[in-house]
């Protein structure tokens, strides 16, 4: 598939893709995730965003260079501050790596509560975040409750990716 390399619009639900090959992409409607290739829905502050929420004095550019040098493959940020990146395995790759090397030492539960934030999406519910990863777990075979993320086996980190991935969108 082809990479994006740029964003050359971002408005409502409504994205305009620069893409590798020199065409134009344009995403509409769906997630969030969908649309910017980002499962995790890993966001950047930066004050003037559109989300009213953000009490951040950053700037877009500045959040953008933070992201870029956190993870690879991040080529802009929406209107609200979410990263899009180059390809949906990309933005799962981050989401991988801020999993085990911001939270792995703490159980699902205990990373939801930091990972989960409320913002101008509402108010996160955690337990039934919880809950929809446990089931995921359950039917890829795997139990994923009690452990802590570093301790998950490959199948069983491969099925939290799933359910965080069917709860962000």
């Amino acid at each position: 598939p082809n990479k994006i390399t740029g964003l050359i619009r971002t408005e409502g639900k409504t994205r305009v893709y620069q893409m590798d090959d020199g065409s134009a992409e344009t995403r509409e409607g769906g997630t969030v995730a969908w649309r910017n290739n980002n499962p995790g829905n890993l966001k950047f502050e930066y004050a003037g965003s559109a989300d009213t929420t953000v009490t951040s004095r950053r700037t877009p550019e500045a959040a953008l260079a933070a992201a870029q040098g956190r993870y690879s493959g991040v080529v802009a940020l929406d209107q609200w501050g979410n990263a899009i990146f180059e390809t949906e395995a990309a933005g799962r790759a981050a989401k991988a790596q801020l999993l085990t090397n911001t939270h792995g030492e703490r159980t699902i539960p205990e990373m939801l509560e930091r990972y989960a934030k409320d913002d101008y999406t509402g108010k996160a519910n955690t337990g039934a975040y919880a809950q929809s990863i446990y089931a995921e777990g359950d039917r890829q075979g795997v139990d994923l409750r009690g452990k802590k993320i570093n301790d998950l086996s490959d199948k069983e980190f491969e099925a939290l990716l799933d359910g965080m991935k069917k709860v962000e969108g």
